[in-house]
């Protein structure tokens, strides 16, 4: 909740389209990672966070190109490039996750003593 209020706070100053924009972001992750923690457990919501993480950098140069080049491209350029790049951004985004996993495989877990 606190997320949503600190986005409508903002509001004047981020302007209808960004506000609108990161308004997405701070409600659904929340609700989808309560109801896949009590449906799940905590691993599954984790991953859930994790891909959701991962998914966003794609939504985002999506929504940036579409919103920057509608007017000098026009609608179907616009979004057929936006969808291009967004699925690079998404192909870059696993490539990194599967090279940190594959890591965090070979190198020993981290503890931590108190």
């Amino acid at each position: 909740m606190i997320p949503v209020v600190a986005v409508t706070g903002a509001a004047s100053l981020l302007g209808p389209h960004m506000s609108g924009l990161l308004t997405a972001f701070p409600v659904i992750t929340p609700v989808l990672a309560a109801f896949t923690h009590a449906q799940r457990g905590a691993k599954e919501a984790a991953r859930l966070l994790h891909g959701m993480t991962m998914g966003f950098f794609a939504y985002a140069l999506f929504c940036f190109t579409v919103s920057a080049g509608v007017v000098g491209l026009g609608v179907p350029a616009t979004f057929a490039l936006a969808t291009v790049l967004a699925l690079v951004a998404q192909g870059v985004a696993l490539a990194f996750a599967n090279r940190s996993e594959q890591a965090s495989a070979v190198a020993p877990p981290l503890t931590f003593e108190a």
